[in-house]
């Protein structure tokens, strides 16, 4: 079913792809439920290939290889500073100041390098409850379900609206596909909405 990383929901991918609501109930069975959830963890996948970043809220890990006074995090928002080479940031008596939105740790009169372990991300859509809802910017659900509508294959073998897009490509990667392929892939209308989203900086 739905992958860890999954930017939005079977019931509103169904829906967006369907209109209808007489026909979102009809189409309510397992077998459909799985191509959907397949399409979904496709464009997921594909999305974060094009953002070069994870959405989902998690701790992360981070090697800042030289002495620096600004850290550039790979993930972002950052909503926390776990530790520093495995100590508590308060307990390092430096002065900082977090960007959460950039993810850019500043460090005033200090330079440091190392292990940095934090939080960054958002609750997604199939993680949020009443108490603690998705956080997940709209724009970037948008263009998950445009891109599930063109991925989704139906019970008649009819995919999306676009035949040059393959969920296989997406469903597993292999690791030797570049950013160029990635870009290839994805329609204007869904580019649009995600270039705002995209990693502009590559930390090494």
């Amino acid at each position: 079913m739905l992958k860890e990383n999954a930017l939005t929901t079977i019931e509103r991918a169904k829906r967006f792809i369907y209109g209808d609501i007489n026909e979102v109930e009809a189409k309510q069975n397992v077998t459909d439920d799985s191509r959907i959830a397949d399409a979904v963890n496709a464009a997921s996948a594909a999305i974060e290939s094009y953002c070069r970043r994870k959405f989902k809220r998690q701790r992360h890990i981070q090697n800042v290889i030289d002495p620096t006074n600004e850290i550039l995090f790979n993930e972002y928002p950052v909503h926390e500073i776990a530790t520093i080479n495995g100590r508590l940031l308060n307990s390092l008596r430096i002065a900082t100041f977090l960007e959460s939105e950039s993810g850019i740790l500043d460090i005033y009169g200090a330079q440091i390098r190392g292990i940095v372990e934090y939080e960054a991300g958002y609750t997604l859509p199939k993680d949020g409850t009443e108490d603690n809802p998705s956080d997940l910017p709209s724009d970037l659900e948008l263009a998950t379900l445009r891109l599930v509508e063109k991925m989704y294959v139906d019970e008649d073998g009819f995919v999306g609206e676009s035949g040059s897009i393959k969920l296989g490509d997406w469903t597993v990667r292999d690791g030797t596909t570049s950013q160029q392929d990635i870009d290839s892939v994805i329609p204007n209308e869904v580019a649009q909405l995600l270039d705002g989203h995209a990693r502009q900086w590559v930390v090494t």
